[in-house]
């Protein structure tokens, strides 16, 4: 209570106080008399988010002031010498080039071509000692540290949060703490993938000023700018959650297949649509930045089928493809005049759209 003072005036701190000292109830399990008295404040609760701001905010001013002030350095990498050196000529290439001058641009672009299919084809040095970069970005009780530089530094960051947390007296989620690499395809914030894409992808370089015909003969290769971080939606947890949800069913060979949502057929036609179109609707809107757009497909078209499945259900219709010629691929629900109510919200396509809403 003491921390909320400075930033809540006294009404508020009363409410506050009332609603972190009340008891509740697990009314899942109302026959536990062990858990009548459980003083805490519940998932979900309505001061949640403020309280998460205000308590938080220290965690905020450490991190600025002492984490990334001391793990940031340096204002780019150095150059990879072996890079540099790569058009470097030994004695036998002079002496070829004193005889042969014409060949010179053929014999660097010879040389590059080999270092290129090596596995240090970086410009920058990436073990720069002097060069270190860290970032921190925190949605609610949710944060991320990304950082530049080795695994033992790496670690002590990780302590020197995990111990200001809890000297917030906050607890820590082991199982999703942890340190990964930038390789590793299991990171997941905010319900999305990171996925990060090594740059070793190699691509032929057009030389329009090339006029000799042996240097066209062997095209100067150049790496593919492909190492930035990719968000991809986790297409196999959101199906299972359709299961969950009661969407979908699991099939014995693991494939997921869409049904009937029971508890939505007691809904008139234009509600059970409009509830459908609400959920596709979330996930195109949240999803809307990721990569590879159309791996979406998949979910979006197990939720239209189940929306079928359950009108027919609901009308003792025998197939989703009977539901589909009554009421139109897009499930169009019209009154008794024949005018339109409501549409499935269904996209005519899913191309990626690279960018962020940044306001």
């Amino acid at each position: 209570m003491s921390k909320l003072k400075p930033y809540c005036d006294q009404p508020t701190l009363e409410l506050l106080f009332k609603l972190l000292k009340v008891e509740h109830i697990n009314v899942y399990n109302v026959n536990d008399h062990s858990n009548y008295n459980v003083v805490s404040n519940p998932q979900g609760s309505l001061i949640f988010p403020i309280m998460n701001k205000i308590l938080l905010h220290e965690l905020d001013v450490f991190v600025k002031e002492h984490v990334l002030f001391n793990n940031n350095k340096g204002k780019s990498r150095e150059k990879n010498l072996l890079y540099s050196k790569r058009y470097t000529l030994d004695k036998k290439d002079k002496e070829y080039l004193k005889h042969n001058p014409a060949v010179k641009k053929a014999i660097l672009h010879f040389k590059h071509n080999v270092f290129a299919h090596g596995n240090k084809f970086t410009v920058m040095d990436k073990f720069d000692t002097n060069f270190r970069r860290c970032h921190y970005v925190r949605y609610v009780d949710d944060f991320i540290i990304g950082f530049i530089g080795p695994r033992n530094e790496a670690q002590q960051i990780f302590n020197t949060v995990q111990k200001k947390l809890k000297e917030l007296k906050f607890a820590i989620n082991h199982e999703k703490s942890k340190i990964y690499h930038s390789n590793e395809r299991n990171i997941k914030y905010l319900g999305m993938y990171l996925r990060y894409f090594k740059h070793y992808q190699i691509k032929r370089k057009k030389d329009k000023n090339t006029v000799d015909n042996i240097t066209k003969l062997g095209p100067r290769l150049q790496a593919q700018a492909t190492n930035t971080v990719h968000f991809r939606a986790p297409i196999l947890l959101m199906l299972t959650k359709l299961v969950t949800k009661g969407f979908a069913k699991k099939r014995r060979d693991g494939t997921v297949r869409a049904t009937a949502c029971l508890k939505y057929c007691m809904l008139k036609d234009d509600k059970i649509v409009s509830k459908y179109s609400a959920i596709i609707g979330g996930i195109l809107n949240y999803y809307s930045c990721i990569n590879k757009r159309p791996d979406l497909w998949r979910v979006v078209a197990i939720l239209r089928k189940s929306c079928a499945l359950t009108l027919a259900h609901k009308h003792k219709i025998n197939s989703a493809v009977r539901v589909y010629t009554k009421f139109g691929l897009n499930l169009t629900i019209k009154n008794n005049l024949g005018e339109k109510i409501i549409s499935l919200l269904y996209p005519k396509t899913l191309k990626s759209k690279l960018g962020f809403k940044t306001r």
